[in-house]
Formats: C-alpha cells, structure tokens, sequence
C-alpha cells in the first residue's frame, strides 16, 4: 500500500467520525401530557431536540431520546395542538437527564410574575427558580419572570401548579406553589406576587409553619384538599395556594403579618367539601397560630 493511499484513507475514516464537531450524547427522559386533563396524547406525540426525535407512549406520555449535549430546546408536536418548544438544561456528555412533565394543550400562553420576601413584600428575591408546566427560569433582580410557550386549556378538568423556591443563597427561600387564576388577555397571564419564606434567620418558624391545622372531610381521604389564601379578606383572587398532602389531614402555612382568609376546599368525585376561616390575624411570621381541626362539609 503507498503512502498516498494509507493518508487518503485516513482522511476518509476522520471525516466519518467528524459529525457534530466531537459532541457526545445524552438521554433525555420525561413525559408529554395534555394540561386538560393530566393525560398521555393518544395519538403519541412526536419529541424531537438537536436532530432526533422520538414518539411517547400513547398509554403514560415517556419518551426516551438520545440527544447531542449541544441541544439546547426540545420541540414537542401533537396532533391537533399547537408546537410547543421546551428550554433544556446545560447538557454534559453522558448523562441522563429527566426533564419530568412537560404539558402541551389547545393554547400557548406567556406568564409574568414576581417572587417577593414574604417577610416584606417590598424586597424582590433575585434568582429564584420558577416552574411551570415543564418551563423553568430564574428571576430577574427585581424577581421579575416571563415564562413563554406555557401550555393552557381554559376548558380544562385539571389544575397544574407552578411552584417558586431559591434552594441555595443567603438566605434560601423555601419552595411556594402558584396558580393561574385569572384567564389570560392577549394571551398573557399575570399572576399576583409569590410570595417566599426564607429557609434561615430564625424567623419564620421551622417547619411545617407558623399556622398549622388538621383538615377532615368526613369518610373521605383529607389528601388533595386545597387550601387557597386572601389578603386582604376580601380580595377575590387566592394570594397563593397549596395543597394537604398527608393522610392525616395535617397541613402547615407560612404566613407573614397581616390578616388572611383561608379557604378548604375538597372534591371528592361526587361533590365538594369546603370551609372557610375569616379573618386570620398573624403577628408576625414568628406568630405560631394552630388553627385545630377544620371539618368540610
């Protein structure tokens, strides 16, 4: 064999193993649901990132796709829906990425908000991570955010919560969920200021709140109450909300100083169980406020 040949096919075999400039790959897992009702898109949607693609299970929504850790948005289609586009994360050759539940729907909207210091609402928390329906971002200095491509289906069975928390920084702020109550105009949806707790400093209290409680709903599982929180008394729209997540119906709420309505509220399939507490007064959020046993009915 000359030389002439051996270098020509050296340049052959590097040219075949150029593809990408030397990227590596990474696994990206998750699930595509529908926002309406928290179920797989049947027929399967079609996942696609950096050159691949892949379809979802049309029974739970996973996918699995090998992806370039160049990759920085995924694009989902389904059929009958609008493309909906998802941020990745910084990608490292190698790795397996869950990107959770990433929700499509019959509407794209964008969403605006704030993450603010429950301890004083005047003081904006920076960095802070925002999620939303498979979208996350950081706040901006003033707390600012804009979440865009968020899935919504005004007509829609289901709830998806957001949540807000900055898990390291002095101080950490601990993690606050949100949701979209009002409709959207003009297709955007601004939602009242989420309000943190922050996680050190002695105040507020340690876990599980300064106002803490049992919720019973009769022979029903308490599991899935939502408890939704107004100030002043009177406002229309929840400040913010969260859920009773253990069996016992033991629920804990981080309030600042001020007076709050509280309301409960269960389905349980053939109805609705409520009860509402007004006016709650809190100090302080140093206060502890046990609210006993609250019956819905």
């Amino acid at each position: 064999m000359t030389l002439g040949l051996i270098v020509a096919l050296a340049v052959l075999v590097m040219a075949g193993c150029g593809g990408g400039g030397g990227g590596g790959s990474v696994t990206l897992t998750g699930r595509v649901l529908l926002v309406g009702t928290e179920t797989a898109p049947n027929p399967a949607a079609t996942v696609l990132s950096g050159g691949s693609q892949s379809t979802t299970n049309v029974g739970t929504g996973s996918f699995t796709l090998q992806v370039s850790d160049s990759a920085v948005t995924l694009t989902v289609r389904t059929t009958g829906l609008p493309e909906f586009q998802f941020t990745l994360p910084a990608l490292t050759p190698g790795q397996t990425v869950s990107l959770g539940d990433l929700y499509v729907g019959p509407t794209k909207v964008a969403v605006q908000g704030r993450t603010v210091d429950a301890l004083d609402p005047d003081l904006p928390v920076a960095e802070a991570v925002v999620k939303l329906r498979g979208h996350s971002i950081l706040t901006a200095s003033t707390g600012q955010f804009t979440l865009n491509d968020v899935a919504y289906d005004a007509d829609g069975l289901s709830e998806v919560p957001g949540s807000a928390e900055r898990p390291t920084g002095t101080p950490a702020y601990l993690l606050q969920q949100f949701f979209l109550e009002t409709p959207p105009v003009n297709n955007v949806i601004v939602v009242p200021d989420i309000a943190l707790a922050p996680e050190t400093g002695g105040t507020p209290p340690p876990p599980p709140g300064n106002v803490t409680g049992r919720v019973t709903a009769g022979l029903n599982n308490p599991i899935g109450t939502r408890i939704d929180i107004f100030q002043p008394p009177d406002a229309i729209v929840p400040t913010r909300s969260q859920f009773v997540t253990a069996n016992t119906g033991a629920f804990g709420i981080w309030l600042a100083g001020g007076t709050y309505r509280i309301t409960f509220t269960l389905n349980t399939g053939t109805g609705t169980l409520t009860s509402t507490i007004n006016p709650v007064n809190v100090v302080n959020a140093s206060t502890k406020i046990d609210l006993g046993t609250i019956a819905l009915n």
